[in-house]
């Protein structure tokens, strides 16, 4: 496959910016892997002993309350980056659950073959630096978005989220799945996405969503979704 058609192909942002050298001896190191709905990549503590890279796929990190009996989304990986940063700054253990939000595919390489890859520098090295920001401004977002904004506000930012990493305007969802990520009871998260649905910003139905009105989804949101989302567009635009 001629390089220009295999960058076409590759839907990761950061693999389709490497220079053509780089690229071609990274990729050869990548396996695409399928990743299932609720698939749980890593626990919080376990080694990180593969970094992804997904194509297709989106990723929470879900943070637990001690005793499990609580849990909430503090960041999402999509297109954009690479699940296992703290691997890349060093510290080979993940520090919270990676959880499949969104099935799909995403390309996989072993830990020893990234870090020889960033050995040195280079823009392998720097993209990943850069997403690496991008992680840390997510999830402080989502501290102050957990701690002062409604759940109207937070169910709006989470959809937009998960419409940029869908490519589609339905996705699956269930309540319980949402009311896991959002840290709330299932009955408030139903009565919220009930009144998005009666705005007519969404449709829900049999475990499907569909997102009707983005411009007024946004409206809704909180600041947190243009922040990160700026974040984002800073990083790829260098």
């Amino acid at each position: 496959m001629p390089l220009a058609q295999a960058r076409a192909s590759i839907q990761n942002r950061i693999v389709a910016s490497l220079p053509s050298k780089q690229y071609i001896e990274f990729l050869s190191n990548l396996q695409p892997v399928s990743l299932r709905l609720n698939q749980v990549i890593y626990e919080a503590g376990e080694p990180i002993r593969h970094v992804y890279f997904p194509t297709g796929a989106m990723i929470s990190l879900v943070a637990t309350r001690e005793g499990g009996s609580r849990t909430v989304e503090v960041g999402v990986i999509g297109e954009e980056g690479m699940l296992g940063t703290t691997a890349f700054l060093g510290n080979p253990v993940a520090l919270n659950k990676a959880l499949v939000q969104l099935a799909g595919s995403a390309l996989r390489v072993r830990l020893k073959v990234l870090q020889d890859a960033v050995e040195g520098g280079g823009l392998l090295h720097g993209l990943l630096h850069g997403y690496t920001q991008v992680v840390l401004v997510q999830i402080t977002r989502s501290a102050i978005c957990n701690r002062f904004h409604s759940l109207k506000q937070r169910l709006a930012r989470w959809l937009l989220v998960t419409h940029d990493n869908a490519r589609s305007d339905s996705f699956p969802m269930t309540q319980e799945f949402l009311s896991s990520l959002l840290g709330s009871r299932r009955t408030d998260v139903s009565k919220v996405a009930n009144a998005l649905q009666k705005q007519g910003l969404v449709s829900y139905h049999r475990g499907s969503l569909t997102v009707i009105n983005r411009k007024e989804l946004e409206v809704a949101s909180c600041p947190c979704y243009k922040i990160v989302r700026g974040e984002i567009d800073r990083l790829h635009q260098r």
